[in-house]
């Protein structure tokens, strides 16, 4: 192996930590409801995606919806693993199971949910930002009731329940 190969080699794992790094600062923007940390994360043109929410576009947006995150949840944590994540020089992509154990702001209920994330990375003035986020949930479901009875509940995100 040649040293150009061993420093390329080194560069990805850096970037992989970067991003994985890159991730957490995002969860907890979302948990601490900080707008400006949740939106330094994203590139300016970012598009962020997720059943039900719909989609945003842009910095501004994001930093929108964000500011609209009490309205939803009262308290979050969010947990992230499973990570895969592929470099290509100034270009990633990463896929992510996350799981939250969250308030409901218009029931006040606890709730569980978790989703399979899907990410697009760039390298922007030499840090990682996301560019594309895509979020399918999996289950969102009262804390005292699991998902093997309501995968699916009725709030504020206008889900209905599914069997």
């Amino acid at each position: 192996m040649s040293y150009a190969d061993l420093e390329r080699r080194i560069q990805v794992l850096e970037d992989i930590e970067a991003i994985k790094c890159l991730k957490a600062r995002h969860y907890r923007a979302v948990d601490t409801q900080d707008v400006e940390l949740f939106a330094s994360v994203f590139t300016d043109d970012a598009v962020w995606e997720s059943e039900p929410y719909g989609r945003v576009e842009g910095i501004e947006g994001l930093r929108a919806l964000a500011a609209a995150g009490p309205a939803r949840l009262t308290f979050s944590v969010h947990y992230v693993t499973n990570a895969a994540i592929t470099v290509d020089g100034d270009q990633a992509v990463g896929d992510w199971y996350g799981l939250v154990a969250s308030t409901l702001a218009a029931t006040g209920q606890a709730a569980w949910g978790a989703a399979i994330v899907h990410e697009e990375y760039a390298r922007v003035d030499g840090s990682w930002k996301i560019r594309r986020f895509s979020q399918v949930p999996q289950f969102w479901t009262p804390f005292d009731t699991g998902w093997a009875e309501q995968r699916f509940v009725q709030s504020v995100y206008g889900w209905v329940e599914r069997r």
